[in-house]
């Protein structure tokens, strides 16, 4: 995928056996490749997504990438690979990971990756009705979870199997280099505000 200039492709979760999902495609998103020389944070940041069919993930040509939206907002795709566009971007940048996932108790998708730099927990969490955005911002930081957790992480995912049914309680799972090059987990709750 390095060649087609994008990296990394992340599934989006909607939990076991893919149950949940919104419909008959799988979701996955990837980074849109700017610096090739190497795997640290890609600025500009852009992210893609792209759909197949769920009995069709292993056939290359099935693959439709997200285009943009008609007048009516709504998404359209194309086979096209060189005519996508990205679902969301920073102008700080994009990790050359993400992580993507459904939270049906909310009924919201949930987007994470770093900005600025890799391997310093620099955390970005971004939630949206549809997978394609628009994309809201509810958490951007440096150093993860410092003093506590080492500012080394670099990826971070919401476990659906561990969300409570009305979606407010959740588990981070994240890991890092170094020390943190392991599995953890972080338990939590959305907190909401009018």
């Amino acid at each position: 995928m390095q060649s087609d200039g994008i990296i990394i492709p992340t599934f989006l979760q909607f939990g076991k056996n893919y149950a949940g999902a919104r419909d008959a495609y799988v979701y996955s998103y990837a980074i849109n490749l700017k610096n090739p020389s190497s795997l640290e944070v890609q600025i500009p940041g852009e992210i893609i997504l792209m759909r197949v069919p769920q009995a069709s993930i292993m056939n290359r040509a099935s693959y439709e990438f997200f285009s943009g939206l008609d007048s009516s907002g709504n998404p359209t795709w194309t086979t096209n690979l060189a005519a996508r566009k990205p679902v969301f971007a920073d102008s700080k940048g994009v990790g050359w990971t993400a992580s993507a996932s459904f939270n049906s108790g909310l009924g919201r998708y949930f987007l994470i990756t770093e900005h600025d730099g890799s391997f310093n927990g620099d955390i970005g969490i971004f939630e949206a009705q549809n997978p394609w955005g628009p994309w809201s911002t509810i958490y951007y930081t440096s150093a993860f979870g410092s003093p506590t957790i080492p500012a080394n992480t670099f990826f971070w995912n919401f476990a659906n199997k561990w969300l409570s049914t009305d979606g407010k309680d959740f588990t981070l799972v994240f890991t890092g280099v170094g020390e943190s090059d392991s599995w953890n987990t972080v338990r939590g709750n959305f907190l909401f505000t009018n």
